[in-house]
């Protein structure tokens, strides 16, 4: 079962993407304190776990749901969304270690403060490069074998494909 039930509460886009971010907050708090306490992982390492866990399930759940990609190349958009969610996802790390280490914040602020930062951030990357689909304008950019006319400039030739 996927998570169509949440679309009843008539949630836009943007509310979703922060229904999102706010549900993983509440799992990475649980998460965290699993690893750290119940497993006695360090700090930093159970961090960096969360955030490789918190990363394969936001791309499922973002692209299904919040973003209702439903064209587009599943490959592709993961390929995009591990480059954006590793950048995002180091600089998640470095921005906490920061609050954690110089600042000495409790944990739960840490993320808390974390995700309110790079959040906007990160729903304007995804929104625009991760879960889009770029316009095709012709079949043979599509890659197709037979294309049609093209009316954008700076695009392939129409001619036919080689054989």
């Amino acid at each position: 079962m996927t998570v169509q039930w949440l679309g009843r509460f008539g949630l836009n886009e943007i509310g979703r993407y922060l229904f999102l971010g706010s549900a993983i907050y509440g799992v990475s708090l649980i998460v965290m304190f699993c690893l750290t306490n119940l497993l006695g992982m360090g700090e930093l390492v159970a961090y960096a776990l969360l955030q490789a866990l918190i990363s394969c399930t936001g791309f499922l759940v973002a692209r299904r749901w919040v973003f209702r990609a439903r064209s587009g190349r599943l490959a592709t958009q993961a390929k995009r969304f591990l480059a954006s969610s590793a950048s995002f996802r180091l600089l998640n790390l470095a921005l906490y270690s920061l609050l954690w280490t110089l600042l000495s914040l409790p944990r739960e602020i840490g993320i808390l403060v974390t995700m309110a930062l790079l959040l906007p951030v990160k729903y304007v990357v995804e929104k625009t490069l991760v879960f889009t689909r770029p316009a095709m304008c012709c079949a043979w950019c599509a890659g197709g074998r037979t294309p049609i006319t093209c009316n954008v400039t700076n695009a392939r030739s129409t001619s036919p494909a080689p054989p």
